[in-house]
């Protein structure tokens, strides 16, 4: 019992502390009766959203944090929104400006900071323009590190208008739903290969504050941006249906090979096995690492797509969408296809070229030998057609 009110106790005078510091106020204007009616705000939902970034955007935080409180009295005169994270003893503070004509009434705000890992308290205050405290609310849970897994892009950037490709994992989930579609973590992880994707994929996992037992709800809707595997991978499939993948790879980093080969005219039909582990199988003549998977099919088919991603240490994706018909990658094929049509108008061509010439010596000559005969004979040439290209 001793440890549980030890650790009790700290969050209690951790959370204080907190209060103290997002409230300090060097003059506090506020009349001891308003001070008392000072309305408090329950925290409801915490959420990593999505930030756009740009090219010369050199921020390396990937999202915002979101935040809903329940319905709350009307707060008159709220200028500043703050929101104060205790990690590990530490404050982490974000504001957010709020225009004067902001409705008193406001539920949700995103504030431009991350959500970090050991977060042990947050606060939400709403000041007025002198700085001075109108309204707080606070919440103390114990955020776990990877709660709701990742998502990624893969293959391609997400466009709404067109086919994407996402790769999704559970991380503690049970499960993550996609749409229509589910992704159970016993099977993780999953691909969900072309299809019309909702840009956002809401994954959530109910907390407990730790002081009050209310539920508080923890949310991730980021998806990670499609990153571009360079340079781009080598395939080749053996008679036995063995794909073996050739790439430049960074040296003494660890990272996961996955590959997804699957029926471009049918995403749903994936030759690769479960898992869509790639096994390392050595090192090519070139120096690029090698991997293999053994498909799954009976007979080959004259074309595969193949979708290879790496995983680097910290979740990190780059991937590549490939496109292999028959035995040879489709571009090479493409040429012998294009190459054999050339080659074959060529062909007829010279045929009848030679056809031509030849009807023509022939007309020549018969015409010569015609004009030696008696001025009564004359010779009628018998009309010809050009032939039939097929």
């Amino acid at each position: 019992m001793l440890a549980p009110l030890t650790m009790r106790l700290w969050v209690i005078l951790a959370s204080l502390s907190l209060v103290c510091l997002a409230t300090a106020d060097p003059v506090d204007n506020t009349a001891p009766e308003d001070r008392s009616s000072t309305p408090t705000l329950r925290i409801l939902e915490l959420i990593k959203v999505s930030r756009e970034t740009t090219p010369d955007d050199q921020t390396p935080r990937d999202h915002n944090v979101k935040i809903v409180l329940d319905e709350h009295a009307f707060i008159v005169g709220v200028t500043l929104w703050t929101l104060n994270f205790l990690v590990n003893g530490d404050n982490v503070l974000s504001s957010l400006d709020a225009l004067t004509e902001t409705d008193g009434l406001q539920r949700e705000f995103v504030f431009k900071t991350e959500l970090p890992e050991g977060i042990t308290a947050v606060l939400v205050a709403a000041k007025g323009k002198s700085g001075n405290v109108l309204a707080t609310g606070t919440v103390y849970v114990q955020i776990p590190a990877n709660f709701v897994g990742s998502l990624a892009w893969v293959g391609e950037e997400y466009h709404p208008s067109s086919l994407s490709s996402l790769r999704v994992d559970p991380g503690i989930l049970s499960e993550v739903w996609v749409g229509n579609r589910v992704c159970r973590r016993e099977r993780s992880p999953c691909y969900f290969l072309q299809k019309e994707l909702p840009d956002v994929v809401s994954r959530c996992l109910t907390l407990t504050d730790t002081l009050t037992n209310a539920p508080v709800v923890l949310c991730d809707e980021t998806v990670a941006p499609f990153q571009e595997l360079y340079p781009t991978p080598s395939l080749y499939i053996t008679d036995d249906h063995l794909l073996e993948v050739s790439m430049s790879l960074p040296q003494d980093v660890a990272l996961g090979r996955e590959v997804v080969a699957y029926d471009p005219r049918d995403p749903s039909v994936v030759f690769s096995p479960e898992g869509f582990l790639c096994d390392p199988s050595g090192v090519g003549d070139r120096g690029e690492s090698e991997c293999s998977q053994r498909l799954v099919m009976s007979e080959a088919t004259d074309v595969l797509s193949v979708l290879v991603v790496l995983e680097y240490p910290g979740g990190r994706l780059e991937s590549k969408l490939l496109t292999y018909g028959g035995q040879e990658p489709r571009a090479s094929q493409t040429g012998v296809i294009v190459g054999s049509v050339v080659g074959g108008l060529l062909g007829v061509i010279l045929i009848a070229a030679a056809v031509f010439f030849l009807l023509r010596w022939r007309n020549k000559k018969e015409r010569k030998e015609g004009s030696s005969i008696s001025n009564s004979s004359h010779y009628t040439a018998t009309p010809t057609s050009d032939p039939v290209v097929a």
